[in-house]
């Protein structure tokens, strides 16, 4: 009996201490996936340790610390309010719980549940300065620097209150004021590290970069393991551009805490920075669910979605960053480039002109709304906006010409001709540019025009085989065929790789029928360069246009072989393929084209591949797609109506016309 009755109790003591054992081994493993920055797992180990010891206020604290940084305040409240009833330690239970009321915006119910009990003093010292946080919240700066003052009287020796009076500075726009009481801080604990990061801020908000680094560099240098410290150097280190030195700081944070938030966050900006948009993608992929936690998050996955194609995440991340800051400039710039590549230039306008109206558009934001008027056909606008963007801008070459390209399309050629002198001067060198005042100046019907522009160009750029190409379709222009062939072969002798002038001398034996010496010259051209344009274009479609398709054919097969990736040759060639019965041929054409996949012109493609094969099913899904990245594109409309009618969708095919009435 009394072995029996023994044996009972081992038993009986070894199941009770089973949840402790159990809940150390769950803290333990929480603490392990912190160091890894693994915090879905420490939350589920943590959860674990609740269950297993519901009256463990310490598992309580740290599984709403880690609620909190995984953006869950109202658990993080919780669980607060639990390790403080269980009498885990006030100086972080009460903090803890201050957090999570002031990320929900609280601030009431703080004031009520939250006072100083006047029992300890470096407590109660905190208490008042997280009432004073919370009274900043409610709009009532008197009130928070009764508190915050009231704060540095229970503890005269304390940094917090002086920083907390530093923010309320700061709110105010007063950096003077915040840096004085940081300096008076640091007066009583010249290593304080919340001293210090405070007293970087205020330096990097006065502009004083240099001086910032200059504190950070003394404090990293004093404590080597502060993973704050070189997390707002590497910051400012990105900001000044000193990469090698933020991959440092990033790569130290990231071996001593794997997986931390921020510093993902900053490799991934760095990379962004360094134009490797994919890396940066990968690495804002990581940290996606903090995303809404970090200022400028949306707006830097905006950017990044935007340069690597993916356009709708880009305008979901634009559209989410600036519903979280609306008076945020660069976000709406951001927005309206988006618009304009999914081409939706009436969203543009919408996006843009309240901006405009208000006076603060840079250069870009005019430059994006003439762009948007434009392809509205809202001249006149689109003028002013070039012209306002111009003022703000105006060595901008590529916006001075796209101001002559709308004054062409309005037929204002004299004033585009004089906009195009104007950008002449800023970029003599340009050939475009030289190219365009030309063709602008042929437009306005004096050939004098023109000829006095092939001289300004001559004086810019010399005799350049550009100019004397020039010349020679002058020469055309005056109706002189013979003379500009003179000039075109006399370019030819000379400069025999330049493909405009033979390919202008192609035309003018055309022109005087010989064209069988015309496509001869071309094919000379095309065996050395078998992409070079306009011959390639000129050679195709006269083979097309006299039936010998396995000509062209053969001409765009080799094309597209020597520049795989060139889309527009691709199309060209599918096109071919469908017209000579193979469109299966024209499918795997653009199913192979893995560069510009998703494209529209690829898509127009597969669509019109899909419909020749009868996969009409296929056809209209893909010219949905079209639609979808474009909806101006008339033809796909037209025949994803025509096949919706076809299938008997009548319904849907009213809705698609619908749709294309407001596109």
């Amino acid at each position: 009996m009394r072995y029996g009755s023994l044996g009972g109790l081992f038993v009986g003591a070894w199941i009770g201490v089973l949840p402790l054992a159990a809940h150390a081994d769950y803290l333990s493993n929480a603490q392990a996936a912190l160091q890894k920055g693994d915090l879905k797992a420490a939350q589920l180990d943590l959860r674990n340790a609740v269950r297993a010891d519901p009256q463990n206020g310490e598992a309580h604290y740290w599984l709403g610390k880690v609620s909190l940084e995984l953006g869950d305040p109202v658990a993080t409240e919780r669980e607060a309010v639990a390790a403080r009833d269980r009498g885990f330690d006030p100086h972080l239970a009460i903090p803890l719980l201050a957090q999570s009321l002031l990320s929900q915006g609280k601030f009431d119910a703080l004031l009520e549940s939250i006072k100083p009990a006047g029992k300890d003093s470096s407590l109660d010292s905190a208490i008042m300065v997280i009432r004073g946080y919370a009274q900043m919240g409610l709009k009532q700066p008197e009130e928070a620097q009764k508190s915050f003052l009231e704060a540095e009287q229970i503890a005269p020796n304390a940094v917090e209150p002086l920083l907390a009076e530093s923010r309320l500075a700061l709110s105010r726009g007063d950096l003077n004021a915040a840096q004085a009481k940081i300096d008076q801080a640091l007066s009583l604990q010249p290593k304080s590290l919340e001293a210090l990061l405070a007293k970087a801020e205020v330096l990097r908000l006065k502009g004083d970069a240099i001086g910032a680094l200059s504190v950070l560099d003394e404090l990293v240098a004093e404590q080597p393991a502060t993973i704050q410290g070189r997390l707002e150097r590497a910051g400012l280190e990105i900001a000044v551009n000193k990469m090698d030195a933020a991959k440092a700081d990033i790569d130290a944070v990231l071996k001593a805490t794997p997986g931390n938030v921020q510093a993902t966050y900053l490799r991934a900006q760095m990379k962004a920075q360094s134009q490797d948009f994919k890396g940066a993608n990968a690495d804002l992929d990581l940290i996606a669910a903090f995303l809404p936690r970090i200022p400028r998050g949306y707006y830097l996955q905006a950017l990044v979605k935007e340069r690597i194609g993916q356009i709708e995440q880009a305008e979901d991340a634009a559209q989410r960053y600036l519903g979280r800051a609306p008076n945020d400039l660069a976000a709406y710039n951001v927005l309206a480039r988006i618009q304009l590549t999914r081409h939706r230039p009436d969203q543009v306008i919408e996006t843009l002109a309240r901006v405009a109206e208000s006076g603060k558009g840079d250069a870009e934001t005019y430059d994006l709304l003439g762009r948007a008027y434009a392809a509205t056909n809202q001249g006149p606008e689109a003028v002013k906006a070039f012209q306002k963007a111009e003022t703000l801008a105006p060595t901008d070459i590529g916006l001075q010409t796209r101001l002559a390209s709308v004054r062409m399309g309005l037929g204002q050629a004299d004033a585009a001709r004089g906009e195009l002198e104007h950008t002449l001067e800023l970029a003599p060198k340009l050939p475009s540019v030289a190219e365009a005042l030309f063709f602008a100046s042929l437009a306005t019907g004096d050939l004098n025009k023109a000829a006095d522009a092939i001289a300004k160009i001559r004086a810019a750029q010399g005799e350049t085989p550009m100019v004397q190409n020039l010349e020679g379709l002058l020469k055309l222009a005056q109706l002189d065929v013979g003379g500009a062939r003179e000039v075109f072969a006399a370019i030819g002798e000379k400069s025999p790789d330049f493909v405009p002038a033979q390919a202008n001398l192609a035309r003018t034996m055309a022109m005087q029928g010989q064209q069988a010496d015309a496509e001869k010259l071309l094919a000379e051209i095309l065996a050395k360069q078998p992409a070079a344009e306009p011959a390639l274009s000129l050679l195709a479609a006269t083979y097309a246009q006299s039936q010998r398709l396995p000509q062209a054919l053969a001409l765009l097969q080799r094309a597209h072989q020597a520049e795989p990736s060139n889309s527009r040759i691709t199309v060209s060639l599918g096109d071919l393929y469908i017209r000579n019965g193979n469109p299966q041929k024209a499918l795997e054409l653009a199913d192979t084209d893995k560069t510009g996949a998703g494209s529209e012109p690829l898509l127009g493609l597969r669509a019109a591949a899909q419909l020749a094969a009868g996969q009409k099913d296929k056809a209209r899904e893909t010219y949905s797609e079209v639609l979808k990245a474009d909806p101006t594109q008339l033809g796909a409309r037209r025949q994803l109506v025509s096949l919706l009618v076809a299938a008997g969708d009548v319904e849907q095919a009213r809705n698609v016309v619908k749709a294309g009435m407001v596109a």
